[in-house]
């Protein structure tokens, strides 16, 4: 029979992963935070978006733009693949 528990070297890269995430969000301004928890991870649209925050759709999108350039920054230091 096969064990379906995750193994313990999973979990730990799971946890892993996680605090970085984590700690890279906790460094966005609060500003580009929303925006990008609303759209990114809570999946509300643009005018959604928008409306909640009182923003002009154009802000919305330079402000998600913005949140998404700076996470890629920061975690490309943890994901970047040996040359």
């Amino acid at each position: 029979m096969a064990d379906w528990a995750p193994n313990p070297e999973a979990q730990y890269r799971a946890t892993q992963l996680r605090e970085i995430l984590i700690s890279t969000l906790q460094r966005l301004t609060p500003a580009l935070k929303i925006v990008f928890a609303l759209r990114d991870i809570e999946e509300y649209s643009l005018s959604e978006t928008s409306e909640i925050l009182n923003l002009s759709a154009t802000a919305v999108k330079t402000r998600l733009s913005r949140a998404r350039l700076q996470l890629r920054e920061e975690l490309s230091k943890y994901f970047k693949q040996p040359e």
